[in-house]
Parts: C-alpha cells; sequence; structure tokens
C-alpha cells in the first residue's frame, strides 16, 4: 500500500481511516480512564451515592449506597430500594421543583441507621437527566444530640429538687417560722442538707467534665494497692460499722500497678461507698490481683492488675447493667437520692479508669450483690 496525494492535498481515505481510527482508541482510552477514575472515587467515598436516570432507575451505585440498601441496586427503581416515605417525599420535591432538597431520613441495615439526604436534580439546558442522591450518616450526631438532651433534662431534675427545698424552708423561715424555735432548727438543717447536696451534685459535673477534657493531671507511678486499699477501709470503716457491715481484704502481696495513687484511692473510695450504702447485711470486699487476660491496647503483654469491689447488697437487675456509668443513671432513683447519691458516681469511675489505660467491668446477681471489677496495667 502506498500513499498518493489527491490533487486537494489530502490523503488517500485509508490513511486517514488510520488516522481516525488511533484518535477514536486514544479517547476511548482516555473514556476509560476517567470512568475508572470516577468510579474509584465513588468507591472510596464514606457517604452513600445513587444516581438515577428520567424515570427513577439506578444506574450507579457505590459501594457504601450497597451497604445501606443491599446489593445489586442497579436497574432497579429507588421505590423498589427503600419504603422509607420520607425518601420518596424529598425525591419527589427536588424533582418537582428542579432543585437540591435535603432531608433526614432513618433506616434498618441491619441495625436503625439516621441519614442527612441530599437529592440534586441533573439537567442540561431544560431536558431532566436524572438525579443524584447523597447520603450521609449521622446516627453518632443523632445519639449525641439526644444525649445532650437527656443530660440537660438530667440535671435540670436534680438541682431542681433541693432548690426548691432550699427556697420553700427559706421562705418559711422568712414568714415568721424563724422565731418558732422548736422548727426552726430543724428547718436550717434542711436547707443546709439539700444546700450540700447541690455543691455535691456541682463537684462532681466539674470532676466529670475536667476528667472529659484532659483538664485532671495524673501521676502515673508504681502504686502498691494493698496500702491504698487499706486508707479507704479506715477512711470508710465507721460507715460502714454503723450499718454493721465487714469491710473486708483479699489482696495478694506485692501486686503494685501503673497507676495515680490519689485517683487509685478516689475510685476504691466511691465503689466501696456505693457498696455500703446498697448492702444491708454482710460484707463489702476489696479483692486485687495478677491476672493474664487480653492485653490493654497500650500493653505489651498480658499480665493485667485486676482490682475488684464486691458486696452482699441488693444488686442490679440484668437489663440495668449495661446502663451504669451513664451519667444520672439509677437502679434506684429514690433510694440513691435518699442516700445522698448524685447519679455521676460511677461514670466519674469509668472515666478515671479509662483515663488510667484501664476498663471497667460490672457483675451482678439481683438480690446476691454486685462485683465491680477494673483491669490496670501492672508496674
Amino acid at each position: 500500500m502506498f500513499t498518493k496525494l489527491f490533487p486537494s492535498g489530502k490523503k488517500e481515505p485509508d490513511s486517514e481511516l488510520s488516522r481516525l481510527s488511533s484518535e477514536l482508541r486514544v479517547t476511548l482510552e482516555k473514556l476509560k480512564d476517567e470512568k475508572e477514575q470516577r468510579e474509584a472515587i465513588l468507591a472510596s467515598m464514606e457517604e452513600g451515592v445513587i444516581v438515577t436516570d428520567p424515570k427513577g432507575n439506578v444506574t450507579m451505585a457505590n459501594r457504601k449506597a450497597e451497604e445501606l440498601f443491599g446489593k445489586e441496586l442497579l436497574e432497579k427503581r429507588v421505590v423498589e430500594i427503600s419504603r422509607n416515605p420520607e425518601l420518596h417525599r424529598i425525591i419527589e420535591e427536588g424533582s418537582k421543583k428542579g432543585e437540591t432538597v435535603t432531608g433526614e431520613i432513618t433506616i434498618a441495615a441491619p441495625n436503625s441507621v439516621s441519614l442527612s439526604v441530599t437529592m440534586t436534580p441533573l439537567i442540561r439546558n431544560t431536558e431532566r437527566l436524572g438525579s443524584v442522591i447523597v447520603f450521609h450518616e449521622i446516627t453518632l450526631l443523632k445519639k449525641l444530640e439526644t444525649m445532650r438532651i437527656d443530660f440537660v433534662a438530667n440535671v435540670s431534675h436534680e438541682l431542681k429538687t433541693p432548690l426548691t427545698a432550699i427556697k420553700g424552708f427559706a421562705e418559711t423561715l422568712k414568714e415568721g417560722a424563724i422565731n418558732d424555735k422548736e422548727h426552726a432548727a430543724r428547718f436550717v438543717d434542711i436547707i443546709k442538707e439539700n444546700a450540700d447536696r447541690l455543691s455535691r451534685l456541682v463537684e462532681d459535673l466539674l470532676t466529670l467534665s475536667n476528667i472529659e477534657l484532659g483538664k485532671v493531671s495524673f501521676d502515673i507511678r508504681a502504686v502498691e494497692i494493698e496500702e491504698v486499699a487499706r486508707m479507704v477501709i479506715s477512711t470508710l470503716e465507721p460507715k460502714a460499722k454503723a450499718k454493721g457491715l465487714n469491710l473486708e481484704l483479699d489482696i495478694e502481696k506485692g501486686v503494685h500497678a501503673l497507676s495515680d495513687k490519689d485517683r487509685l484511692a478516689q475510685i476504691l473510695l466511691n465503689l466501696v461507698d456505693n457498696g455500703i450504702k446498697f448492702t444491708e447485711k454482710g460484707s463489702v470486699r476489696i479483692n486485687a490481683r495478677i491476672i493474664t487476660s487480653q492485653p490493654l491496647n497500650l500493653l505489651t503483654s498480658g499480665a493485667l492488675v485486676q482490682i475488684s469491689v464486691t458486696d452482699t447488697g441488693t444488686g442490679i437487675p440484668p437489663k440495668d447493667i449495661p446502663r451504669l456509668g451513664e451519667r444520672f443513671y439509677r437502679v434506684d432513683p429514690a433510694r440513691s437520692r435518699e442516700l445522698g447519691g448524685t447519679g455521676l458516681g460511677l461514670a466519674i469511675v469509668k472515666h478515671l479508669v479509662a483515663s488510667m489505660g484501664g476498663k471497667l467491668s460490672i457483675e451482678s446477681e439481683y438480690g446476691k450483690g454486685t462485683r465491680i471489677s477494673f483491669i490496670i496495667p501492672p508496674a
């Protein structure tokens, strides 16, 4: 084959076709690369993305969308992959208005998942090409918002009770009861009692807040567990004896842990005090021993120090155990307030243990007693 120029200067047709074929091949390869790049970007996105045609059929879906709505989404209509009425409303409104519409939906996939949805119509000139629907998971944000609302409600409730008592008895004294010596002293005692309760609540809130914000400093060093435990026992023994309870120690000799001595004492004081409050007869015991278990994240070996506080008290119903450690959560709210509890003690313990690289666990048999344990690194 040879190339011959026509009078106009153009090449022969077979040469021209060869050039066009080469250009077409380059263009197709470029488009293929762009397609693969788009697919790679979509696959790596944390948001779920679904693209539909004008009839609502799915033409493209990434990995996250398949996790949310199931596999094999292509060629299905959106109404087939989800029966959520709010999602259908968002799509219908966006299609009708021809503009971006946002909203929130909740689906089961397989657990309840909250999603922020953004539907954007694809329009070229006046032609409707389809739509892009983006799903952003907001389950954690919703959970945090619920926790914030619950926290504000609980704080308000906890503050309201003592404030009402203080205000009521102060007004009673002002209106003339202050001259009634028989009742005035009792009213003043009630005011002081409720003021002390408010003070404990504020102190616990500040402690918990400072731990969470990292404002509490920890002096981590080798601490002898028996020394700290004996100090706790001596502090709370009068309170235990007043109820006819025994405080006991069962600690392996020479057990040392990497811990902050003062914070460890605070944890044990809180746990033993709780044990005394909710035990009517029997004992409260502190145990400490070296165990071999799954290592904590910061440890290189499986040797751990396990410290436990066990009581023979009322115990905790199984349904309540997972919620222990939540702010203001009480198994028996009325009794806990009567005994002077703020509902924050176990939350503080949980955060202190975690801040020292440990982990808290709770075991209980209703009517027989409770065992609260935590593991921390050995010295």
